[in-house]
């Protein structure tokens, strides 16, 4: 777990306009019918190919439907 914690502190810190992403995550979340604002995340961790940590269960499905990476409790 702390290796993990190290690890994320050392990210870079980027930008990134919502504007962006907007299209994208609403037409995600109309389709899977969640919330645009943890859908954000999953979009962005898609289009970096990251891995998103998070501690809803559904939202890891959700990232596991999609190809996505993530972790959590």
């Amino acid at each position: 777990c702390l290796t993990l914690v190290v690890d994320v502190l050392a990210i870079p810190d980027r930008r990134v306009i919502g504007a962006d992403l907007s299209a994208e995550v609403l037409a995600l979340g109309l389709r899977r019918k969640r919330a645009t604002y943890d859908l954000f995340y999953v979009v962005l961790a898609r289009r970096n190919t990251a891995t998103l940590a998070t501690v809803d269960a559904k939202l890891r499905k959700l990232c596991k439907s999609l190809g996505v990476n993530a972790i959590g409790a």
